[in-house]
C-alpha cells in the first residue's frame, strides 16, 4: 500500500481489508506512524525501524465499523463508517478523538458538505419596531 512514501506522518487512520502489505518496505524512508489501526490485510503490521520508519500506538484489531462489507474494494456512500460500541478506535487517536474518518476536529462528512450546513432560515418578512424578531434556523452537522 505504501509505495514511495518518504518523510511523512501517518496518524489516526484505519486501514481495513486492504490488499497487500501495510508495512512500509525498505524503499520507503523516514515515515512516522502514530495511532493507526490495521485489520484484515495480508500483513497486519507497521514496520518499526526498517528504512528509518517508526511506529507508535498502532493497533492491530477489527475497527468495528457499522456497515462496511469485508468483500468489496469499492466505496459506496450508503456504507456506515460510524464506530460500533467497543471499537478500539474510539478516543484512541493521537489527539484523543476517534481513529479514522469519524475523528479529528473536522470529521468526514460523506455528503461532502461543510459543517455546519444551514438548511433553512425562517423569519418574518417585515419586523415592527419594538417587537422581538423570531428567527428559526435549521442546520445539519455532527
Amino acid at each position: 500500500m505504501f509505495i514511495n512514501l518518504d518523510n511523512s506522518i501517518v496518524q489516526n487512520n484505519i486501514f481495513a481489508r486492504i490488499s497487500g502489505a501495510t508495512a512500509p518496505n525498505v524503499a520507503n524512508t523516514g515515515n512516522t506512524f502514530f495511532n493507526n489501526i490495521v485489520f484484515g490485510s495480508a500483513d497486519n503490521t507497521f514496520t518499526n525501524g526498517v528504512g528509518g520508519n517508526s511506529s507508535t500506538g498502532d493497533i492491530i484489531a477489527d475497527p468495528l465499523l457499522t456497515n462496511v462489507p469485508s468483500n468489496t474494494a469499492d466505496w459506496i456512500y450508503t456504507y456506515d463508517i460510524n464506530l460500533l460500541t467497543g471499537s478500539p478506535a474510539i478516543n484512541a487517536g493521537l489527539d484523543g478523538t476517534n481513529i479514522g474518518p469519524t475523528g479529528g476536529i473536522t470529521p468526514f462528512d460523506p455528503e461532502g458538505t461543510l459543517l455546519p450546513l444551514i438548511e433553512s432560515i425562517n423569519m418574518p418578512a417585515v419586523v415592527t419596531k419594538g417587537v422581538n424578531l423570531q428567527v428559526n434556523v435549521k442546520a445539519k452537522g455532527n
